[in-house]
């Protein structure tokens, strides 16, 4: 927070014109900003047509306002433009792939929705960085590390664990498996792109890949 009282919005969450959001929409440009969020012009380039794509602050991005904002938009839809196909809600590992792909133009970046996903697309691409949610699916953080750690072959890739808890007790047990660094969610993506950077330097591996598994929401 700033000294005015208010959040500052992280230009790195609003793609520029000629970015892609999830590998459909491209932005064209800012059609607005305000109180919640800003709103891009983009195009589907799978049906052809554009569409206004509001990011809203993250700040405000709690499980009930997301929820609130959908329903609401949802409903304003129905009246206004009868034939919407739909509304997509990005979640933090789109943004999380998208500030991957950004920060690490040359690294091939690969954002899963479960563990055991993740565990597949390790073995197809040996990484040099694995980013993990503590609470996955599937096959949870933990046992996914233990899983990583068990294979001569991932024994020495660095593992950064994101968890909405933290402390003591918990950096201990995430040590004791294996886990390199964690952070405690909230997290700003600046934050981890500053420690993958630094994860890979004092790894001394190129970051030629970067692995980042993480759930929807």
């Amino acid at each position: 927070m700033n000294q005015s009282g208010r959040h500052p919005l992280p230009l790195w969450q609003v793609p520029a014109a000629g970015d892609w959001i999830g590998g459909v929409y491209e932005v064209v440009g800012e059609i607005g900003s305000g109180a919640m969020g800003v709103v891009l012009l983009a195009v589907d380039q799978q049906l052809g047509r554009r569409v206004a794509i509001k990011f809203i602050h993250p700040w405000l991005c709690t499980s009930d306002f997301r929820e609130h904002f959908l329903r609401e938009a949802r409903a304003m839809a129905e009246l206004s433009h009868p034939n919407l196909l739909s509304i997509h809600a990005f979640d933090f590992r789109d943004l999380l792939d998208f500030k991957l792909r950004m920060e690490f133009p040359g690294a091939d970046v690969e954002c899963v929705s479960d563990g055991q996903a993740a565990l597949d697309a390790l073995e197809r691409n040996p990484p040099s960085v694995v980013i993990l949610d503590l609470m996955m699916p599937v096959l949870d953080g933990a046992a996914l590390t233990v899983q990583l750690r068990s294979r001569s072959e991932y024994a020495r890739v660095p593992i950064l664990v994101l968890t909405a808890s933290g402390g003591p007790n918990e950096w201990q047990f995430l040590s004791s498996i294996g886990a390199d660094r964690f952070l405690v969610k909230p997290v700003d993506l600046d934050d981890v792109v500053t420690l993958v950077r630094r994860t890979i330097r004092e790894s001394a591996q190129s970051d030629d890949f970067v692995g980042a598994c993480w759930p929807r929401a």
